[in-house]
């Protein structure tokens, strides 16, 4: 959304790719190719819809990471 990247970003890029290799796919990855579309799905789809099925942990890591502020550090 135009912030700065911070270690937040990372562990929700980590658990984005965690949900890719489990499902094969990520919702926003068909959508058309402009950035506010991408990021539109993004925002709609929570963490409990796009690990539905596979171990709670994943859920877990991409709630944590999307509750976190700026200035934040993850709890690794």
């Amino acid at each position: 959304m135009g912030l700065e990247q911070s270690c937040r970003d990372d562990i929700e890029a980590l658990g984005y790719v965690a949900a890719y290799l489990l499902r094969g796919n990520i919702p926003w990855q068909e959508s058309a190719p402009h950035l506010y579309n991408m990021l539109a799905m993004k925002l709609c789809t929570n963490a409990g819809e796009l690990c539905k099925g596979y171990p709670g942990v994943f859920a877990e890591i991409l709630e944590h990471a999307c509750q976190l502020s700026l200035d934040d550090m993850p709890n690794y």
